[in-house]
């Protein structure tokens, strides 16, 4: 047993990498939750005061989604950066309309967020376990 723990732990050790690691381009995907989520609440006289229209929303947990992320190095003074994410969820709204005669009436809609970034950096001088980057980019 000792053997095969010390063997484990040896192999571990042989596969940390001693030097720095450099790539010209490299990309990942991330998978998450969304922090965003609301409550059910229901609103009365939304259009025409005494109206007696209602509308009423069903709360919304947490969105799943997931992104993609993207570098490249390959220019000799700058470095670009990209990335965007996606996350989507459904809720569901119901409307009582005595004027019309219909209630009851709901739909299930779709809820979405998007968000990207792309930025262009270069690097302006390293201090111990840091690099200082100097650079511009948009969100959206």
């Amino acid at each position: 047993m000792k053997k095969t723990v010390l063997a484990l732990a040896v192999a571990g050790l042989m596969l940390v990498p001693t030097q720095r690691a450099h790539a010209l381009i490299g990309f990942g995907l991330t998978v998450g939750q969304d922090g965003y989520s609301f409550d059910s609440a229901t609103y009365t006289d939304l259009f025409l005061p005494t109206s007696g229209i209602t509308l009423t929303r069903a709360e919304m947990a947490s969105p799943i989604g997931g992104g993609v992320y993207l570098f490249v190095d390959l220019f000799p003074f700058v470095d670009l950066e990209a990335g965007a994410n996606l996350f989507l969820n459904t809720f569901e709204v119901s409307i009582d309309n005595p004027i019309s005669g219909q209630l009851g009436y709901s739909e299930e809609l779709g809820w979405v967020r998007t968000a990207g970034y792309l930025t262009i950096q270069r690097k302006l001088f390293k201090v111990p376990m840091f690099n200082i980057f100097a650079g511009a980019g948009v969100a959206f």
